[in-house]
């Protein structure tokens, strides 16, 4: 029998303490050592509490059937990542809920159901208004009950999003004034501690990081600005500074982010009226997206980043549309209506046409 094997994960999973078991049950915290090196076992009376208290059946404390939950919770989770690779993101959230229903105190399926609430709401512009109390309240359980820190975290950033989509800006920037300042991170303080290898892998990590905070403040900066050829040249700098970063042909899943770079730039071009430039963003982008569907690379070898993971699968994005979707929209979009009338126009069609 591993029930003391199985209170010390569970008490670890809980971030709970020996002592702090102890105190709850009202026993010495020597006691709880005892059970969990295999020297005794808990008193029968006990068991019902100790269950109550990690949200387990006795049966499942007792090693009845617990490895058997493991699976399912793992079989849940392995087939949530193939619906939201797909897009099909009903499934998702319909999967996800059932599993929640069977596992209601599993703070990784409640995090992983907001996520698919708030993408499903994301994708369609802010029309399912209707769920953005459900994202709420599931994200204020996370960040208030759970005491996982990484999954806490990733709740409070969507969190913070569906605040400000549900205009409660008050909420949002008390949660955000509670987050620790960018040079208090674990990985900008890992740099001060780690050597050798471990500092170089970090700080290569960290310099992808730092690409999405660069790429988030150019995005403000465009949104804000009104100059449409500051625009452009805002744009152009983050399409140096990623390919500063990367290998043309290794960027992974931050081809997309060129991708959307460039068709940004096709429309700053067209208000300009700059049809040949607008060409040629759009035959970028294309070609990124061409990356995308081609590269097998798993890992970046430029200088800046060499041996960072640069899979597809280990990132994520909002958008369950394919590149040829995306790029179509913009193409099909009323700024850039005239441009099937260029004659250069057969030139991104030809192009169009290699991706799936």
């Amino acid at each position: 029998m591993n029930i003391g094997k199985n209170i010390k994960k569970l008490r670890i999973s809980k971030d709970m303490t020996q002592e702090e078991l102890a105190s709850f049950l009202n026993i010495s915290s020597r006691a709880v050592s005892r059970w969990e090196n295999g020297i005794t076992y808990p008193d029968i009376t006990l068991l019902p509490v100790i269950a109550n208290l990690f949200s387990v059946t006795v049966d499942e404390l007792l090693d009845v059937n617990i490895y058997e939950k493991e699976k399912d919770i793992k079989d849940i989770f392995s087939k949530n990542s193939l619906y939201k690779h797909s897009g099909e993101m009903e499934k998702s959230i319909e999967l996800l809920q059932d599993g929640l229903k069977k596992y209601p105190d599993n703070y990784e399926i409640m995090n992983q159901l907001l996520h698919s609430l708030f993408m499903y709401y994301y994708n369609k512009n802010g029309e399912r208004r209707y769920l953005l109390n459900e994202i709420i309240e599931l994200g204020e359980k996370i960040v208030n009950d759970c005491k996982d820190n990484k999954i806490k975290s990733s709740a409070t950033q969507v969190l913070i999003f569906t605040y400000v989509n549900n205009n409660e800006i008050d909420k949002a920037k008390n949660l955000v004034n509670k987050q620790p300042s960018i040079y208090l991170s674990k990985e900008i303080l890992l740099e001060n501690i780690l050597k050798g290898d471990e500092l170089i892998n970090l700080s290569r990590s960290n310099l992808l990081v730092l690409s999405e905070l660069f790429h988030s403040s150019i995005l403000q900066l465009n949104y804000n600005i009104k100059d449409i050829e500051i625009q452009i040249k805002l744009i152009q700098k983050y399409i140096d500074f990623m390919t500063l970063l990367f290998d043309d042909t290794e960027m992974g899943f931050y081809n997309r982010r060129l991708i959307d770079s460039y068709l940004l730039l096709s429309k700053k071009y067209m208000k300009l009226d700059m049809k040949d430039k607008v060409i040629d963003c759009l035959i970028k982008a294309i070609n990124y997206a061409i990356n995308v569907e081609t590269f097998k690379v798993d890992k970046a070898s430029s200088l800046l980043l060499d041996g960072v993971n640069i899979r597809d699968d280990d990132s994520q994005t909002n958008s369950t549309l394919t590149n040829k979707e995306i790029i179509n929209m913009t193409i099909e979009s009323k700024v850039l209506e005239n441009i099937k009338n260029y004659d250069r126009y057969t030139d991104v069609k030809n192009l169009l046409s290699k991706l799936k």
